[in-house]
């Protein structure tokens, strides 16, 4: 939530600061944090099929646009790579985000666990 205002700041405030380095920071920070959870999710068996690896291939994608952001001034394919890039990636992080959420609705739910309610009442 800090990173949008930070940008919204910057931009409508007409403080001179290069744009690039703080969406390169947000891109990069979303594709760590769906390639860092897709990959425990799979390797702890919590998420099978095809649904963490669309989540991993869309969080590399993210890391690809950060880097492809702080390098996009050099020459003009890097800036159509970025310009093409963007809209696959949200589309591939959109069909991840409905999946997960099918996925997490369908799943069957535990109750809370009782151990954990007990050490709380019992300090």
């Amino acid at each position: 939530m800090v990173m949008p205002v930070v940008i919204g700041v910057i931009a409508f405030g007409f403080i001179p600061v290069n744009l690039a380095y703080p969406w390169a920071i947000l891109l990069g920070g979303v594709g760590a944090s769906l390639l860092i959870h897709n990959i425990e999710g799979r390797r702890s068996h919590l998420l099978h099929g095809a649904l963490p690896w669309i989540g991993i291939v869309a969080g590399a994608f993210f890391i690809l646009l950060a880097m492809l952001q702080l390098t996009s001034l050099f020459t003009l394919k890097l800036v159509m790579g970025l310009f093409y890039g963007f809209p696959v990636t949200q589309l591939l992080y959109i069909v991840w985000a409905i999946w997960m959420g099918v996925h997490l609705v369908r799943s069957r739910s535990h109750g809370p666990v009782r151990g954990a309610a007990v050490a709380s009442a019992a300090n």
